[in-house]
């Protein structure tokens, strides 16, 4: 077993417990707030309700939960672009 093993193991058995990952959750998003300011607050809001819903109880997410791609993709970068062939 590996170093970055270990430390997956210890970040699961951490994060396994509710009240551990949401002191964590709230930690970042107080942080994320105050670095980005209080007009970001309801979004940061948002990220920090996905993120517990993924991790707080320790269970997979669902198919439903999980989030699409293109939730993902920054608005303000234009698709992939490909030449043509």
């Amino acid at each position: 077993m590996g170093i970055m093993d270990g430390a997956k193991d210890k970040a699961r058995e951490f994060l396994s417990s509710e009240e551990n990952s949401d002191k964590l959750l709230d930690r970042g998003e107080q942080f994320a707030t105050g670095r980005l300011g209080e007009d970001k607050a309801e979004h940061i809001a948002k990220a920090r309700h996905a993120a517990d819903e993924r991790i707080g109880d320790g269970e997979q997410p669902s198919p439903e939960q999980q989030a699409d791609p293109g939730d993902l993709a920054d608005p303000n970068q234009s698709g992939p672009s490909t030449a043509p062939a």
